[in-house]
């Protein structure tokens, strides 16, 4: 699977798209929240830089079924010692968290990652957070209970979903930049692309009609962490974050109990994945339960 798209390209596509769904949702807000819901649904894939490309070809790579007999991508590191998983968030893929890897297996862990459907290399055009997570659950069924989990972004949406819904089982978890309720991620998208409100009202039905009338709750991190007191958590975000605002975290934080919430400066939604010191206490946290002096 070729995976060409550039964040750029990706950028200029949305600016189009959102000024024509802009003049659409004023005249037929129901075709407008039809091809809303199609975008939402439907992940970009980026190209690999470089440093992804070294750990992709040193991965133990295969592909494990999923739900309704589909394949993911999955990728190991490592042979001995307890096992981490690495929870991409969307448009992401397992790679996007390869910092991470050369410390944990220097920690004694082996690694695991897989891309989730219409992801990465795995298969598929379309898909939705209950889909990976069920996609989580199958790789759970196969190497879990995991040591630990290391969840970015709407990859920590996903890892709570499955944790309270689907007996995946972690001993620890790291969230990084995590959203703390999915309508934030809903409103966000729509304002992304300008939807005007009849359009943005009936994108939500469509969405609702997928997924019952108790979507938001079903699926919101804030309500799935509120049971898992016997997990506990670390939560890092930047204040810089523009895709995720931080106070996501501190939403997702106040549910979580026995959670533990650091801040970073100037790391932004992504570059907080490269930080030699957020690698270093998601190290510390999964071998001793260690916390930064600073945490909330």
């Amino acid at each position: 699977m070729v995976i060409s798209r550039t964040p750029r390209l990706h950028l200029t596509g949305v600016r189009a798209l959102a000024t024509w769904l802009a003049m659409l949702g004023s005249v037929a807000p129901s075709l407008a929240a039809g091809i809303a819901c199609r975008r939402w649904f439907s992940p970009y894939r980026f190209r690999l830089p470089p440093r992804e490309r070294v750990w992709l070809n040193a991965a133990q790579r295969e592909y494990v079924s999923s739900l309704d007999n589909g394949m993911v991508a999955l990728y190991r590191w490592g042979h001995k010692g307890p096992r981490v998983l690495l929870m991409h968030g969307w448009n992401g893929r397992a790679t996007q968290l390869c910092c991470f890897i050369e410390p944990l297996l220097q920690a004694g862990y082996q690694v695991i990652a897989f891309d989730a459907p219409a992801h990465g290399h795995s298969p598929g055009k379309h898909t939705d957070l209950i889909e990976i997570a069920h996609a989580l659950r199958s790789v759970s069924v196969r190497f879990g209970p995991f040591e630990g989990i290391v969840a970015h972004s709407f990859g920590m949406a996903v890892t709570a979903y499955a944790l309270r819904h689907l007996g995946v089982a972690a001993f620890r978890v790291i969230g990084i930049s995590p959203p703390g309720r999915m309508p934030y991620l809903f409103n966000s998208f729509c304002d992304l692309l300008h939807l005007p409100y009849r359009a943005r009202a009936a994108f939500e039905e469509r969405v609702k009609e997928r997924f019952g009338a108790d979507v938001w709750e079903q699926l919101s991190p804030e309500v799935n962490v509120e049971l898992l007191d016997n997990i506990p958590a670390l939560l890092i975000h930047d204040n810089d974050d523009r895709e995720v605002t931080p106070s996501q975290a501190e939403i997702l934080h106040q549910a979580w109990p026995g959670s533990h919430l650091l801040r970073t400066d100037g790391l932004g939604h992504r570059r907080i994945l490269r930080d030699p010191a957020v690698i270093a206490h998601t190290v510390r946290f999964f071998q001793r339960g260690e916390v930064p002096a600073d945490v909330e």
